[in-house]
């Protein structure tokens, strides 16, 4: 068991020194030379099939690949970004959002709106004069449940579609590219419940929108 770990080790450190090396005799002119960079795949179902097959047949060159990968890029992405997180940080305390923000305004705002309006379902101390305390958090559960919906949609993990013959085809679409690359993804489209739910609360977020406050 020790000598096969050690060989595997051995292995592991050799191929990534050919990477290394590869990456270093490319410089970036792919098309021209043979390295692995070079040759693209046609088929992506195949370039993940390929992938997780590797992974499960040398389980522990796939922990030294992934330790590997982050050392070499997620550490230092992690340092090249404080100076953004910093700078992020202060533009939000000023004027409550930043650049950073702006890339991805839909799922920022409704990340913002679902996470607040949680907040003020758990600290209120009133509600609207012609609702009860018991309808008033119903309200404020759609809102809140819409706003969730979207922050899904915007990260591409949900998919908002009306027409139900499209979003049985598409959802047919995203099982079958589950199954070929052997992966859940957790993608799916949102159901008729959903849908209704989502609608509501957007008509209860604008029709109390004034009632939003403590």
């Amino acid at each position: 068991m020790k000598n096969k770990l050690f060989k595997d080790l051995l292995l592991s450190i050799k191929q990534m020194g050919e990477e290394i090396m590869k990456k270093k005799k490319c410089k970036k002119k792919c098309k021209d030379c043979k390295c692995k960079a070079s040759i693209p795949y046609k088929n992506i179902q195949k370039a993940f099939k390929e992938e997780d097959k590797w992974r499960k047949t040398h389980p522990f060159l796939t922990k030294l690949k992934d330790i590997w990968w982050w050392i070499r890029y997620g550490i230092v992405n992690k340092i090249k970004s404080i100076p953004l997180e910093i700078r992020s940080f202060i533009q939000r305390g000023n004027r409550g959002w930043s650049n950073r923000d702006v890339w991805g305004l839909d799922y920022y705002l409704a990340k913002t709106i679902e996470k607040s309006i949680i907040c003020l379902k758990e600290n209120k101390n009133g509600f609207p004069n012609d609702l009860t305390e018991g309808k008033w958090i119903d309200i404020l559960n759609t809102i809140s449940d819409t706003f969730y919906f979207a922050k899904e949609c915007s990260k591409g993990d949900l998919y908002l579609i009306r027409d139900i013959k499209k979003r049985k085809k598409w959802q047919k679409s995203l099982d079958e590219t589950d199954k070929e690359i052997n992966y859940n993804s957790y993608i799916r489209c949102m159901n008729n419940a959903e849908i209704k739910t989502y609608d509501l609360g957007w008509k209860n977020f604008r029709k109390y929108f004034f009632n939003l406050w403590d």
